[in-house]
Formats: structure tokens, sequence, C-alpha cells
């Protein structure tokens, strides 16, 4: 018996994630990626840094499954066993995916997020708040601790445009909400 497939919704922390939170669209799951947990109730939480679960001011809602490298859990499980605890961990490792360059993904946690709904057997993603430009977030100036440099964000369009069509090629359809006049 085949499992069903899923509307996945990736939420990221970037300023259009405000069309979101004002007029929600229905999914079947929530993957907030970084700070975006924050904001709306996720299935899981998806972060390539350490940051965003070190920082003491920064709580999910709820408890979302994190999605993650495991050294990060590692580190974690050591500085703070009590709350790492609290959620259930999945590594990049034990992920299953047909996506061919495994590391470049692993680098970002958007691009991780996009990775793991293949995993999650999704029917459609639609991606809210991927302004990538800019430092701020949906809520104000990001992290000092985040790297919004425009080379970062360069290369971070080209691996998720990369992506995309792969998800397209797959079958999946995919698209990008943002501000008017973006795609």
């Amino acid at each position: 018996m085949a499992l069903p497939r899923k509307s996945v919704a990736v939420l990221c922390p970037g300023p259009s994630l405000k069309k979101f939170l004002a007029d929600p669209v229905r999914h079947d799951l929530y993957i907030g990626v970084n700070r975006a947990a924050e904001a709306w109730p996720c299935d899981w939480w998806a972060f390539a840094d350490e940051w965003p679960f070190r920082l003491g001011k920064m709580t999910p809602q709820g408890y979302p499954h994190i999605f993650t490298n495991r050294c990060v859990w590692e580190r974690f499980s050591k500085e703070d066993p009590e709350r790492t605890r609290r959620f259930s961990w999945f590594f990049y490792k034990e992920i299953k995916t047909s996506y061919m360059k495994p590391v470049r993904w692993m680098n970002y946690s958007s691009a991780s997020a996009m990775i793991l709904t293949e995993h999650l057997l999704a029917k459609d993603v639609t991606v809210y708040g991927a302004d990538l430009a800019g430092a701020e977030d949906w809520d104000g100036p990001a992290p000092n601790i985040s790297n919004r440099a425009d080379a970062r964000w360069r290369d971070e369009k080209n691996l998720y445009e990369y992506i995309a069509h792969w998800m397209k090629g797959n079958g999946v359809p995919f698209s990008r909400v943002c501000f008017e006049g973006d795609s």
C-alpha cells in the first residue's frame, strides 16, 4: 500500500513570510526554516547551523521534528540535554533522496527543507518567505549571526533554482510566493 502524498509548505523567514501569516494557506505539512518556526506551528524545523537552536529566545511553536546535521545534535545533547530530549531529531545522512548533489544542499537551511519534502512524499510544494535577498526577516532585522551578504544570496538562489527544476522534473509541482513582482 502506497503512502499518501502530501501538500507541503516550506516557511522561510524572509520579509514576504508576512504575506502567508496575514492570509495562511492550508497544507498537510509545514516545514519551518530557521526562525520561521517561531512564526507558525510547524511539523518540521529545518536548520543547517546551530544558532537557531542555540539562541535561548528562539523557540518554535510546539515541538516539531528537527532536520539538521548530526553534529549539531551531538553538541546540543552535551550542552543542553534536557532541551535536546524534547525534540525528535532526523539527520541529513538518514534521508533517502534522488537529488544528485548531496553536499551542497546541506549548506543551506532552506535547501535542506526543500530536499526534505521529497522524503515526506510531497505531492506539491509551496515556499513562502524565500526572498533570497537582504538582511531583514519577517519581523525585522535578522540576527547578526546569520550571513546575509549578496554573494551568499547569489549562491543560494542558484541552488534553489536548481532544486526547484529537479523537483518539477520529478513531477512535484513547486512554487514560491514572494512580494509582487518576484517569482
